[in-house]
């Protein structure tokens, strides 16, 4: 019973984290964000621009197929294909057409 409360006691954080961040991107111009995702690209740090944009994601921000792109490119880059494919099909759920560079 316990792990099963330890467990959603840390759903709940990583919801809370998550709205607090959501909240935080808002203060944030776009073109910022992509900057940032697009500078961990080129350092190959794929799990902070997926994180930038999850962010940007859970503020309502849409962000243009750029910035998908550099998250992708850097999923690549690293070997990570399932994070990769991941980012692809969230494109499609969220209506942004892949374009040639995204594959």
């Amino acid at each position: 019973m316990s792990n099963f409360r330890q467990e959603t006691g840390s759903a709940i954080q990583v919801r809370l984290v998550a709205r607090s961040l959501g909240e935080a991107a808002r203060g944030y111009h776009s073109s910022d964000l992509t900057k940032a995702m697009e500078a961990c690209a080129r350092r190959c740090l794929w799990e902070r621009a997926s994180y930038l944009l999850l962010l940007t994601s859970s503020s309502g921000l849409r962000m243009q197929i750029v910035s998908w792109n550099a998250v992708i490119s850097a999923c690549q880059k690293k070997k990570q294909w399932q994070q990769a494919s991941r980012l692809l099909a969230c494109m499609r759920i969220k209506l942004i057409a892949p374009d040639v560079i995204s594959f």
